[in-house]
C-alpha cells in the first residue's frame, strides 16, 4: 500500500491559490503530460513507498485537498528530492491537522477521504463541523 505526505500549502488560502501555484512551477515530463512538483531539503527515507500515494495538502489547520505522487527524484549534485504530482487536486473530506514544516508521513488509514462532487456540504462547514468533532 502506498504512503501518503502532508505539506502546509504555504500563502495559500483556497484550493485555486494551491493551483495556481502548482501550475506556475509545473514541468512537461518525459512523456509530454506536464506535472507538478515540489522540493524537499531532505531526502525521504520512505521515497519508494511514495510512488501511487498522495500528498496531501494543508490550509488553515486542515487537510482539504490531495495531489497523486507520481515519483520521487533524488536530486544528483545536493541532498534532497524533487516530488513529481498528478496537476489534479481531489477535494478531501476537510479534517482538521496540526501544522508543521516540511512534510510528514501520513499513514493509509489516517487519510481523509475524497469529497464527492455530489456532496451537499460545502467545504467551509465540513470543517467547521470537524473542528467542533461532529465528524
Amino acid at each position: 500500500m502506498p504512503l501518503h505526505l502532508t505539506r502546509v500549502a504555504f500563502a495559500c488560502r483556497t484550493l485555486a491559490d494551491i493551483a495556481e501555484v502548482q501550475d506556475r512551477f509545473a514541468l512537461t515530463h518525459a512523456n509530454g503530460a506536464r506535472v507538478g512538483r515540489i522540493s524537499s531539503a531532505r531526502t525521504p527515507r520512505r521515497a519508494a513507498e511514495l510512488a501511487g500515494g498522495s500528498l496531501y495538502w494543508i490550509i488553515a489547520h486542515t487537510l482539504v485537498a490531495r495531489q497523486q505522487i507520481l515519483e520521487v527524484v533524488l536530486l544528483p549534485d545536493r541532498p534532497g528530492a524533487e516530488i513529481r504530482l498528478a496537476l489534479d487536486l481531489v477535494p478531501t473530506v476537510p479534517t482538521p491537522r496540526r501544522a508543521h514544516q516540511g512534510w510528514r508521513y501520513l499513514d493509509p488509514a489516517d487519510a481523509p477521504p475524497d469529497l464527492g462532487a455530489a456532496d451537499p456540504l460545502p467545504p467551509s462547514l465540513w470543517r467547521d463541523l470537524a473542528t467542533l468533532g461532529l465528524l
